[in-house]
């Protein structure tokens, strides 16, 4: 008789033949064949590894005297306990394990083990990587208690276990993971741990792909004719990808830490709750595995063993110290939630002596990342925490800095004023005279004015924030500046000037966003220097009324603010002696955040540009040329300009040719 494999709980296996490991002469030809395939592959895994354990080998093929066994026509082949030690008398694995470390030590083994053994493997027979069925099979069936204990006592008994578990959704035993899992929250929820657990996550074939049919190595090929489901595919890129990215944070075990979720004094089971990171980086992920909503507070871990030299206990932290924050009355924790893009901030205390407090949708995940803590010394935290709370932020630095730039504002407050834009469009219309240039110049001086005495009483922290310290800006420049713009718009022959209106429907707003950039750029900045500063004064937002109401809202408004840098900044970068239009352009053009301006770009060997971006270019040049150097032939250089970009058909090397 020839037995075929066999792990007693269905048919036999008909392709295999059963080995007889009794035998000491099978037992090293496996070895040998072992350390063979281990000599060209990396990585070896052994298929239901669990069947050769001493316990399942008796079992099966050797069962106890009176003990029929589970494969039938065994019974007559039972040996007492100390004749089968005898003959095998180490397991099988451990000598494999021992024997591949010492001659092949590179060399990755990975076990499937089922029946509750995955612990075994690892702990007992060394084995480097374990399947870890329960985390498929239980999250599947939703039996989130059994599951929670089986990682608290992991880590009671041994945390180091669970970096070697190989967690998983599928492979070619089971049914495929959207007929498992589904492919909606549930799926992403379980996938989320997968992603973020301790250990190695394995995907199965066609899992990010969403195929349903079964698959196996049995099979030469597949019999459903699936198309990939390009949703599951980018919800995967989406939500999935870039925490893989980050799997140095999630794939070891010294900080990982995990909380019981607690309602009125009830743990909440569905919910999977658990820190863990680097020394300098920590993250919080947070899943309910429930079609119910649950909701509650998180503060201490469950018991965890440590180990000090020869020394082990088990102790319990809070989540506060799990996330490394330090006790102070002015810090203030700061996360990132990766679900839903928004920056959140609690008191540091607060979380020390209240934990944390989550609300989490059936299904629902949330990921926590770039967990950092910030010290609130002038203030603007706990005044935007007073604000906001407990919610949701979605550009926490912008909410930061506009408070810092608070005082800035309010010096410069003339700049929003019905006055000073009537002024300015006055001049712009050609409509101006020595009336309207004198009323402008004050309002101008006033607001430099007050700007030198705030800036010497701001706070250090919002000095820091500012692109630079603010220059002081000369009456008598300033006036032949405004003199020069008032001209340039009165001249017979500014007809194409006065028409930029048309390119640029924002233009009253550029010119007064040019002038409240003026003080803090140096005579030299360039256009590139000018536009940081632009985003670091967030001027987008003070002028965000006037920009709204042309038009301009959220990134067009920052572009409009970007028209300002280059109208304040463009002659900088132009000597006195250069006049032909093309090469000031091709000089400007060799910035390169003007060229991103530009939409420059090479496609199959040809440089194109966006045809209104650079009309909009040689427009705000001329105009900063010929107020900053009175150039007197501006109408000529937009002519030029204009003409060549007409005839360039949106060819770069044309415009400049």
């Amino acid at each position: 008789y020839i037995f075929h494999g066999n792990d007693g709980t269905s048919m036999p296996w008909n392709d295999t033949a059963q080995l007889d490991y009794l035998n000491p002469v099978t037992r090293e030809a496996v070895y040998q064949q072992i350390k063979h395939v281990a000599s060209n592959f990396p990585i070896i895994r052994f298929d239901a590894a669990m069947t050769l354990a001493k316990k399942h080998i008796q079992r099966l093929w050797y069962p106890k005297p009176g003990h029929g066994g589970d494969i039938a026509g065994r019974a007559q082949y039972g040996l007492d306990d100390a004749t089968f030690n005898d003959r095998i008398p180490k397991e099988f694995w451990r000598e494999v394990v021992d024997r591949l470390n010492e001659e092949l030590p590179d060399t990755l083994l990975l076990a499937e083990a089922f029946w509750m053994m995955e612990s075994y493997f690892v702990r007992t027979l060394g084995m480097h990587r374990v399947y870890n069925s329960a985390f498929m099979n239980m999250l599947k069936n939703q039996e989130n208690q059994k599951y929670r204990e089986t990682i608290k006592n992991t880590l009671v008994f041994d945390p180091e276990i669970l970096k070697r578990f190989v967690n998983f959704m599928n492979n070619p035993d089971e049914e495929t993971a959207i007929t498992q899992f589904g492919d909606g929250d549930k799926y992403f929820g379980v996938c989320t741990l997968l992603a973020t657990m301790p250990g190695l996550p394995m995907f199965g074939h066609g899992q990010i792909e969403g195929y349903r049919e079964k698959y196996g190595m049995e099979y030469r090929r597949a019999y459903w004719d699936e198309k990939p489901n390009q949703y599951l595919i980018d919800q995967h890129a989406r939500r999935i990808f870039p925490l893989l990215e980050k799997r140095y944070l999630f794939s070891g075990v010294d900080y990982f830490q995990l909380f019981d979720l607690y309602h009125d004094g009830m743990v909440q089971q569905s919910a999977f709750c658990y820190v863990n990171g680097t020394e300098h980086e920590r993250v919080l992920v947070l899943y309910n595995n429930q079609y119910e909503a649950v909701d509650g507070w998180i503060k201490n871990t469950v018991p965890k063993l440590k180990k000090v030299k020869d020394d082990k206990f088990t102790e319990t932290s809070n989540l506060a110290e799990s996330l490394n924050l330090t006790v102070g009355g002015r810090r203030y924790v700061l996360t990132d939630c990766f679900s839903d893009g928004l920056t959140y901030m609690r008191p540091s205390l607060k979380i020390f002596d209240e934990g944390f407090y989550l609300n989490l949708q059936g299904f629902e995940t949330k990921v926590y990342l770039n967990i950092r803590e910030v010290e609130d010394s002038d203030g603007v935290y706990s005044t935007l925490y007073e604000r906001v709370g407990d919610q949701g932020i979605a550009n926490f630095d912008q909410e930061i800095l506009a408070l810092r730039l608070k005082p800035i504002y309010k010096a410069m407050e003339h700049f929003l004023s019905p006055g000073f834009y009537k002024q300015i469009r006055l001049m712009r219309t050609g409509n101006a005279n020595s009336k309207t240039e004198r009323k402008l110049i004050l309002l101008l001086a006033e607001a430099y004015t007050y700007l030198s005495a705030t800036i010497e009483n701001l706070h250090p922290e919002a000095k820091k924030s500012l692109p630079s310290i603010p220059r002081e800006i000369q009456p008598v420049a300033m006036l032949e500046e405004v003199q020069r713009m008032s001209s340039i718009f009165k001249k017979e022959d500014s007809r194409l000037l006065r028409q930029g209106g048309s390119i640029l429907d924002e233009m009253d707003a550029v010119i007064a966003a040019s002038l409240f950039l003026k003080p803090f750029l140096d005579d030299d900045a360039t256009i590139s220097e000018a536009m940081v500063a632009s985003d670091k004064l967030l001027l987008f937002r003070f002028f965000s009324e006037q920009l709204s109401e042309a038009g301009f809202e959220n990134d067009l408004a920052r572009k409009a603010c970007h028209s300002a840098a280059i109208l304040a900044s463009s002659a900088n970068m132009i000597e006195d002696s250069i006049e032909d239009p093309k090469q000031i352009l091709s000089i400007l053009l060799s910035d390169p955040k003007l060229r991103a301006y530009a939409q420059v770009n090479e496609y199959q060997g040809v440089t194109w540009y966006n045809k209104e971006a650079m009309q909009e270019i040689i427009f705000l040049s001329a105009l900063s040329l010929a107020i900053k150097k009175g150039m007197t032939n501006v109408q000529s250089y937009v002519k030029v300009l204009m003409e060549a970009e007409m005839q360039a058909l949106y060819k770069l090397d044309r415009l400049l040719g």
